[in-house]
């Protein structure tokens, strides 16, 4: 009895530790993004950039300070213009300075993914997860990250409500997102709950992503492409970008179901309920 409750203690260890790290992880990239735009927003601010231009001027500014920041990073000639705002040299000297916080942030998280990497191994459903081609032991600890122990949800729709991926008022809550789609008011809590979660699905389409669609694993990308067609069939005014996304989050909720089953068949899940273990064929 002691050996089992010291086993489900650590176990329960892993699963706040991917938690712990997940957001240490997520809050590196935050401050790498919040460098990257600061950096740029003052080497345009140096091109003349103003809030009140056009549209078409200002992604040309800001395009132009990045050629600046992307040739100094490089080590290549700055096209600094003659007009420029500042002292050249000074500017290269502040990119090099950010660029090298950069690279301290790219080690940490380095340091942090590798950890998350090898406790996301000891997760009993690792292998289903890892024989998926196009998902990692990165993923797994992202997701993992994210919801913590799978085993504490009832359902799998329990499971994608956590992810954001769940129908609310008969939309879906990233339509919540967007001015054009939005259907709430102020009191809605369900809407306070999923701008709440939002980075949550982010992780998940990331994940799919990379998985399914860049990788091309045969039985995730299958089900993206027939989703994708049913959805432009169902509705042939449909954009193709409005499809893809349905078709990614129909994804998204396929594999997060799949992998709520396997943590369910896990060995631990079962000795924990004094049942024995499913096999993957009784289980189907």
């Amino acid at each position: 009895m002691k050996d089992q409750r010291g086993a489900e203690s650590q176990t329960s260890d892993v699963f706040q530790t991917l938690k712990e790290l997940q957001s240490l992880r997520k809050s590196s990239i935050k401050m790498q993004i919040k460098m990257n735009n600061g950096c740029q927003a003052l080497v345009a601010r140096f091109f003349g950039y103003q809030t009140t231009m056009d549209e078409k001027s200002r992604k040309k500014v800001w395009a132009a300070a990045g050629k600046v920041i992307k040739a100094v990073e490089k080590n290549k000639p700055a096209p600094f213009p003659e007009d420029f705002r500042a002292n050249p040299d000074d500017v290269i000297a502040f990119i090099k300075q950010t660029q090298q916080a950069r690279i301290g942030y790219d080690v940490y998280r380095a340091g942090i993914e590798s950890r998350m990497e090898t406790l996301a191994k000891t997760l009993p459903y690792y292998s289903w997860f890892a024989s998926k081609k196009g998902f990692t032991a990165m993923g797994l600890a992202r997701i993992v990250g994210e919801s913590g122990d799978l085993l504490g949800y009832s359902n799998p729709g329990k499971l994608w409500k956590r992810f954001a991926l769940h129908v609310h008022k008969g939309q879906a809550p990233s339509a919540y997102t967007n001015p054009k789609w939005r259907n709430h008011t102020p009191d809605d809590q369900e809407w306070v709950e999923i701008s709440n979660v939002r980075h949550r699905r982010a992780e998940i389409f990331s994940i799919v992503d990379v998985g399914a669609i860049q990788c091309g694993n045969p039985e995730y990308r299958a089900l993206y492409d027939e989703r994708k067609a049913y959805e432009k069939e169902k509705n042939p005014e449909i954009t193709d970008d409005h499809a893809h996304k349905r078709a990614h989050r129909y994804v998204a909720k396929r594999l997060l179901r799949e992998l709520w089953v396997e943590a369910r068949k896990s060995q631990d899940y079962c000795e924990h309920q004094g049942i024995p273990a499913r096999s993957s064929e009784a289980a189907s």
